[in-house]
């Protein structure tokens, strides 16, 4: 049991949350018997949303994708989508821009898993430790972002700030003979990705404890992309009510907005959220990969967040391999939109999980505007999940809990864009 005075404690355990998107501090608070962790956010805010406000709504697409360097085509197709909820998109625009998405995933969930998060599995410090003590591994990390980034030529797609959607549909829309290059790439990336998960298969003990979360998803009839409703738990939440389920947790001592749903249960939202309502859609194309190492059935371990990342990369490569093989050019690359003064929202599948849009406009231009990030709602997880699964003092280490917050790939910048005006 620990009796050290809580100030004391709180100095002596205040940590820099390091390997993680943007800049946090992690402090535990012991008191007696039990402890707390805080997630600091201690990045300046951001005020995406008030830079929105009296912008016309043709140009608010470029400012979105600013949001997160690693996120850009997520945060463009929320937005985008937002405004098309009943306009039809030609069919192969919309393939195409899901395949900027899954690109997307593939990107985030590789650099997570590869240089975030996998020192963690490996017990060791940092990158550098990786690339000292796992040449190997680190050579074939490597490779495999170098990969994505060929992968991202053939679609005219640059891997940062992606500029190519717009309202209504694409600029520009890739010809069969550059993206026909992406086969032999894609078959590489397999190949090479086949060494990253033998060698987490080497610490599959990791993934032996099951660990309870509610989780938050899109409603779709497919693997989701985006949505106007979610699954809360067994509930089915709709875009218009969503904001009215959530409450807010932030804090003064720190900038970042959080939220919880209005049960206070723990969940999370992102891979293993997504995996656990739609394995169907995925089974087949992840057993090639998995079975024989057992490592197809353990998503309800939160330490297995590095498998559900694996698994979405073999299914977004799997979506763009089916993308390539029905090419079929379009006729037109947009359609033109006109707006209703009125509020339009929708949810988009982030790689870490439902991110929300919602805007209100009159006259064509943005008058008001909610973002909503999964990290802003997975740092409920990140505070409450080591309370739960770190059960005896004895197991009470900064290393453990930082491991669990990694594990839900944390984006601090995303989060700290809130701006809150005084009445």
């Amino acid at each position: 049991m620990f009796s050290i005075n809580t100030l004391v404690v709180v100095e002596m355990f205040s940590n820099i949350l390091s390997r993680i998107e943007g800049e946090g501090r992690i402090d535990i608070v012991i008191d007696k018997d039990s402890f707390k962790v805080k997630i600091n956010f201690t990045e300046p805010q951001r005020f995406f949303e008030k830079i929105l406000y009296g912008i016309d709504v043709d140009y608010g697409v470029d400012i979105v994708s600013r949001i997160c360097g690693l996120c850009g085509v997520s945060h463009i197709y929320a937005y985008v989508k937002s405004f098309e909820k009943n306009i039809e998109i030609p069919e192969e625009v919309e393939d195409y821009r899901k395949v900027l998405l899954s690109i997307e995933r593939i990107k985030s969930h590789l650099i997570h898993t590869c240089f975030l998060y996998l020192p963690d599995i490996l017990n060791v410090e940092s990158i550098n430790d990786l690339f000292i003590k796992y040449s190997d591994l680190a050579r074939t990390c490597s490779k495999l972002y170098n990969f994505v980034y060929k992968l991202a030529n053939c679609f005219e797609y640059r891997l940062h700030n992606v500029i190519n959607i717009k309202l209504g549909g694409v600029y520009h829309y890739p010809d069969k003979e550059r993206i026909s290059r992406s086969t032999d790439i894609l078959n590489d990336f397999k190949i090479n990705l086949r060494e990253l998960i033998r060698i987490i298969y080497k610490h599959r003990d990791l993934f032996s404890e099951k660990h309870y979360f509610k989780t938050l998803v899109s409603l779709d009839k497919e693997y989701p992309f985006y949505s106007d409703r979610v699954i809360y738990g067994n509930e089915v939440i709709s875009v218009d009510k969503y904001e009215s389920k959530l409450i807010d947790i932030s804090r003064e001592d720190s900038n970042g907005s959080r939220y919880c749903l209005y049960d206070r249960e723990l969940y999370l939202t992102g891979p293993l959220a997504r995996l656990n309502n739609y394995m169907y859609y995925v089974r087949d194309i992840i057993d090639e990969y998995l079975s024989e190492y057992c490592l197809n059935n353990v998503f309800q371990n939160i330490y297995a967040s590095i498998i559900g990342r694996i698994v979405e990369i073999i299914y977004s490569i799997n979506y763009i391999e089916k993308f390539v093989d029905r090419f079929r050019k379009p006729s037109i690359n947009y359609v033109k939109i006109r707006l209703e003064d009125n509020l339009y929202n929708i949810f988009v599948e982030a790689p870490r999980g439902v991110l929300y849009h919602s805007y209100l406009v009159e006259k064509n231009r943005i008058i008001n505007s909610r973002i909503i990030t999964p990290t802003q709602l997975n740092v409920y997880a990140m505070e409450n999940m080591p309370i739960h699964y770190i059960r005896k003092q004895s197991d009470l280490n900064i290393n453990r809990i930082k491991m669990i917050i990694r594990s839900l790939d944390p984006c601090l910048s995303c989060a700290v864009h809130i701006i809150k005006l005084s009445d």
